[in-house]
C-alpha cells in the first residue's frame, strides 16, 4: 500500500491547529499526528525532509469544513 504525509488542518477549543498525517492511498489517513524519529538525528533528519517534501508535493486534508482556521 502506498502513502506519504499530509498537512492536516482542524479546529480546537483553543483555535487552529495544524500537524501532520500519514496518508493511505485509496484509503484513510492517521487519526493522531505522527512525530518525526529515529534511530540516529541522521535518520530523523531524513524523516524531517520526507515530511516538508510531502506537505509541499500533496494537498493538505482540511478537516474544518470550510471554515477559516488560520
Amino acid at each position: 500500500m502506498s502513502w506519504h504525509y499530509a498537512l492536516r488542518r482542524s479546529t480546537t477549543e483553543a483555535g487552529p491547529w495544524f500537524d501532520v498525517v500519514e496518508v493511505y492511498e485509496g484509503a484513510s489517513y492517521t487519526a493522531a499526528g505522527i512525530a518525526p524519529g529515529g534511530e540516529t538525528p541522521e535518520l530523523v533528519a531524513k524523516e524531517l525532509t520526507r515530511m516538508l517534501t510531502d506537505i509541499a508535493r500533496y494537498p493538505a486534508i482540511d478537516e474544518t469544513g470550510g471554515q477559516d482556521a488560520g
